[in-house]
């Protein structure tokens, strides 16, 4: 009976791993679509599949970090969607952005040597931070865990996602509020992204608003070339946001 039981569960397991892999799969394809042509309710269908795998049983380093990236992206997305409406977005920014910190945090815990986690805690400090002000987040004592785990998926695999470490890392520095910005460490790491990762839309706006702000006209004449590539690029977000900087600099 034992022998029996134990066969059973055997198969279970088999047959909830087998359904949890491939929610796993169409949570990845639902946000790489997502991902080049928008849409929160797209990134919000992907996590949901997610969270499904995590109801289902999985408890795996991977439906924990695809969690994170879930909440991180549908937060992010729905935040660009409604840019004008605060009310809108920040309550989803708070919610999304803490959820998304939980279980990046239960990533890390089970896999420290992989990148996926590290990033997705750091992003998701950000949505947090975006929804509860960057003052706040600072109080909280985010800012250096946040750098911390961007430092760490650094430090893994700094080209992950288009770069996305290197970009993060570059960002944070450029929005910190003093004494806490620190465009010097920004430049280094966007630049890095440009040379590793050189046709990345998000890294060129982020490397073109720090060349803005150092107010001489070679950085202005950079900044403008990056801009327009990024006005061309494939990622309709970062393509506006580039042409809108450009129209101020015209």
């Amino acid at each position: 009976m034992r022998s029996l039981y134990l066969s059973v569960v055997a198969i279970l397991v088999m047959f909830s791993t087998a359904a949890g892999q491939d929610l796993l799969k169409q949570s990845d394809e639902l946000f790489t679509k997502a991902y080049y042509n928008g849409g929160s309710q797209t990134h919000k269908a992907a996590l949901d599949l997610t969270l499904k795998a995590i109801e289902a049983g999985d408890q795996s380093y991977d439906v924990y970090w695809r969690a994170a990236r879930g909440c991180r992206s549908y937060a992010e997305e729905f935040k660009r969607e409604n840019i004008m409406n605060e009310s809108a977005w920040r309550p989803i920014c708070v919610r999304y952005g803490r959820l998304g910190m939980q279980y990046g945090d239960k990533a890390t815990k089970l896999n420290a040597q992989r990148v996926e986690g590290w990033l997705y805690y750091g992003l998701s400090v950000g949505n947090y931070a975006d929804g509860v002000s960057m003052f706040t987040a600072v109080k909280e004592g985010l800012v250096n865990k946040t750098r911390q785990s961007f430092e760490k998926a650094y430090a893994i695999d700094k080209t992950y996602m288009w770069g996305a470490p290197l970009t993060a890392l570059g960002r944070m520095w450029n929005i910190l509020p003093w004494p806490l910005k620190d465009n010097k460490k920004a430049l280094k790491y966007l630049r890095e992204a440009q040379r590793l990762v050189p046709d990345n839309p998000e890294g060129q706006v982020y490397l073109g608003l720090v060349l803005l702000e150092s107010g001489d006209e070679k950085d202005k004449a950079e900044a403008k070339v990056l801009l327009l590539k990024a006005s061309k690029g494939k990622i309709p977000y970062f393509a506006d946001w580039a042409k809108r900087e450009l129209a101020k600099e015209n």
